[in-house]
């Protein structure tokens, strides 16, 4: 049984609801795009520094970026 809403070329999507991968992916990768900005700062200012921050949460968002990846993203990818 088609459903014209989520289309069965991906039958083995975790997150069924494209709308909602899209907003998880884009709020995963600003938060990757924050720490980037951040450790650039940071790099060029000489007054702080933030590295005992940004270690960890680049390391969070690399392990959460990378799960989204295996169980989402390669999920949803149609096979040729």
């Amino acid at each position: 049984m088609s459903n014209p809403q989520f289309p069965t070329e991906t039958p083995n999507v975790s997150i069924k609801d494209p709308k909602v991968r899209e907003a998880v992916r884009t709020v995963v990768d600003v938060f990757g795009a924050a720490i980037f900005v951040v450790g650039a700062v940071d790099v060029a200012a000489n007054g702080f520094d933030l590295s005992g921050v940004l270690i960890p949460a680049g390391a969070a968002y690399i392990a959460i970026r990378s799960v989204f990846g295996f169980a989402v993203d390669n999920r949803n990818t149609p096979k040729a």
